[in-house]
């Protein structure tokens, strides 16, 4: 259940106000099942859970805009913004676990969140009177506090015995508050017509401040008492300061920028907790005009990510008996360097188009998973814990092209879409590097037919390559493939009728345990209404052969997991929709007053 509203004025003749509200009610009923299998040096391990969970969410959105034109050198723009989402939820799981460690046992849990948010944003822009001239601030604030309150009650039996080996009933109630502050500037010197200087400054605070007490119960106590060893109260500060500065070239055919940026990152935190890294870092970015179509352009980046504070937490969350999560506070901060090139072709007397975009990114200090299987003087009945360290080695590179054709004057257009994608992945298995090089390639045509003004028809097909190798587990290597067709139509008559159909097919292979391949019909009928077609009645059909699945497959370095929920298959909807927007006033962009906003938004995104 949803509901909006939208409001936009104009207050003299220098303020424009703007903004909306809305609210979102939703309530999910799922049912799912896991298949985790748990590749050991030994014999595997399977660990078979069965989830039942309700979920009741309430999220509130405000947000507003206030554009102020002080006069012709000068802007203003402010944006406040409120949320407030809750969530309650209950999750009853059935666990089994065969291989070395046999067991079985059941999980309950009832969760209670509350997560409130507001913050804001100002930007403000003076342009002096020489030309290209210009000082651009920017500053925005958030504040997000999340409070929540979660019983887990958790019973593990020996498979052989029958016997309860392990009795937890864990209360934990925790707040994490999260504040964030950034404030920029930038000022640019003009040195001619078409060169120009660029110097900036942005800092950044953050500060999350984490309180989690845990009260817990085993077989030898009746009622919850504290456990010192499972709570935490943690506060830590991530501060970045960036200074830097850009040469920049405007010329008619080509504007090109070139620069170098200064970057010290500190985090501290609770027990002593001190990083400090300071990052040196080219900035560039080239753009060259073919024509006034055609264009190509390169842009490189860099910047700093934090640790979350799960995984900074000194302590071993032990809500789930078999999986153990232990944070480390010593990580340091990832620094990420992104470079882009993008190139584009739209002819619109032809309609011929072709998008081009390759972009390859490296992260220092990656923070990657330590999964310790059978971790030694452990708990009765856990499987694995997962602790956090930084590593270098992990980047990504990726491509995507897309091309269109159309022939007979566009009643035929015939289209081609591929991808490639590339993921050294780092992690680590019992403290032992592991690679994991993950390559997608993907490959789309479809053919738009418009051969009469009533029909339209798309048929399509895309094939997928999907390959997993992993350096020091090859059990958990996979190689998947997938062909996806597809046949859309629409029929157009009797002037205010429409008549939709779309057919969906795919056709698996590679997955050991998944063979399905659904086929999924969806239809509808709508009747519009008055000269303008403001009125529509419609009813759909969805997935008429009630085929409709949710399963998916995941391979890591050291297991492999076969996931499958219940969706929402087969039904049918009727609906009534009436537009009765009606806008009238200028424009409310806001002005470029020497690009202050736009030079903003290039170099700090």
């Amino acid at each position: 259940n949803s509901v909006g509203f939208n409001y936009r004025d104009t207050w003299g003749k220098k303020v424009t106000a703007y903004g909306s509200y809305s609210f979102n009610n939703r309530n999910n009923v799922t049912t799912s099942s896991n298949l985790r299998t748990l590749l050991n040096n030994g014999n595997p391990i399977n660990n078979n859970t069965f989830d039942d969970d309700e979920t009741t969410s309430n999220n509130h959105r405000f947000n507003f805009n206030l554009e102020y034109r002080i006069d012709s050198l000068n802007y203003l723009k402010v944006i406040p913004n409120v949320s407030f989402a809750n969530n309650n939820g209950i999750t009853n799981s059935l666990f089994t676990t065969e291989g070395v460690t046999s067991n079985r046992g059941t999980t309950d849990v009832v969760n209670t969140v509350s997560n409130p948010n507001f913050g804001g944003e100002f930007l403000y822009n003076h342009r002096f009177g020489k030309k290209a001239r210009n000082l651009s601030l920017n500053g925005n604030f958030n504040s997000t506090t999340n409070s929540q309150d979660q019983d887990y009650l958790n019973n593990l039996f020996n498979t052989q015995t029958n016997q309860l080996e392990r009795y937890q009933y864990q209360i934990v109630n925790g707040e994490n508050k999260n504040d964030n502050v950034r404030v920029s500037a930038s000022y640019t010197e003009p040195i001619s017509k078409t060169k120009n200087l660029e110097f900036n400054y942005a800092y950044s605070f953050a500060r999350t401040d984490n309180e989690r007490n845990v009260r817990n119960s085993n077989l030898s106590t009746q009622e919850p008492i504290f456990d010192a060893s499972l709570s935490n109260a943690y506060v830590f500060d991530f501060v970045t300061n960036r200074f830097g500065f850009n040469y920049r070239v405007n010329e008619k055919k080509y504007e090109y920028n070139v620069g170098f940026s200064v970057q010290p990152t500190s985090l501290t935190g609770t027990g002593g907790t001190n990083r400090q890294v300071t990052n040196l870092f080219p900035t560039g970015r080239f753009n060259y005009k073919f024509s006034r179509t055609r264009q190509l352009s390169i842009n490189y980046n860099g910047r700093a990510s934090q640790p979350s504070f799960n995984q900074l937490q000194p302590i071993t969350d032990k809500t789930n008996v078999q999986f153990y999560t232990t944070g480390n506070p010593n990580l340091k901060p990832e620094f990420i360097n992104n470079l882009n090139l993008r190139y584009n072709n739209f002819d619109f007397a032809s309609g011929n188009t072709f998008f081009s975009n390759i972009s390859y990114s490296y992260t220092n200090d990656k923070i990657v998973t330590n999964i310790i299987t059978n971790p030694a003087n452990s708990d009765p009945g856990v499987l694995q814990e997962t602790l956090y360290d930084n590593a270098d080695g992990f980047y990504t590179l990726n491509g995507f092209y897309a091309f269109s054709k159309p022939f007979a004057e566009k009643k035929y257009v015939v289209g081609f879409r591929g991808s490639a994608f590339y993921n050294n992945n780092i992690s680590l298995i019992n403290n032992q590097e592991n690679t994991g090089k993950n390559l997608i390639l993907s490959q789309r045509l479809n053919i738009q037919i418009n051969p009469v003004d009533w029909l339209e028809l798309v048929p399509a097909a895309t094939y997928t390559y999907n390959k997993n190798n992993n350096t020091l587990n090859t059990r958990a290597n996979a190689e998947v493939n997938t062909v996806s067709t597809s046949f859309d139509s629409k029929i157009y008559f009797a002037k205010t009728w429409i008549f939709s159909t779309s057919f969906d097919k795919s056709f698996n292979s590679g997955f050991n345990a998944i063979n399905v391949n659904p086929f999924i019909i969806n239809t509808y009928l709508e009747k519009q209404f008055f000269k303008d077609k403001k009125a529509s009645l419609k009813l759909q059909a969805f997935d008429l052969l009630n085929e409709s699945t949710s399963l998916s497959f995941n391979a890591t370095g050291n297991s492999t997991t076969l996931s499958q929920s219940n969706r929402l298959a087969r039904y049918f909807m009727l609906s009534f929709s009436f537009n009765i927007s009606k806008f009238a006033g200028t424009n409310t962009t806001a002005p470029d007053f020497g690009g202050g906003e736009r030079n903003y938004r290039r170099n700090n995104n």
